[in-house]
């Protein structure tokens, strides 16, 4: 998922109770993580949400047991690209 976005509607999220679910964790700056248990390791995928519209801005395999800053860096530059693009729209 490295170097992808995708983009998807909050009304999705919604129906499984987003802002109360276990699996999310608000990590500061406008940014959550969710994470996924796989067969054999632990995913975890960082989002924003903006205009209803979740946005997905990196994802990896937790090896530890803290979220890397590393990861954490990927995301927020990413948001700050994204919130970057939709000041220039306007």
């Amino acid at each position: 998922m490295r170097g992808s976005r995708w983009v998807v509607t909050s009304k999705l999220f919604s129906l499984v109770g987003l802002w109360v679910c276990p699996w999310w964790t608000p990590r500061g700056d406008g940014l959550w993580e969710v994470r996924s248990r796989l067969p054999t390791r632990i995913a975890r995928t960082i989002f924003m949400v903006r205009s209803g519209t979740i946005i997905l801005l990196n994802g990896f395999i937790k090896k530890t047991g803290t979220t890397p800053k590393t990861e954490l860096d990927i995301a927020r530059r990413r948001k700050h690209e994204i919130e970057k693009q939709s000041t220039h729209r306007k």
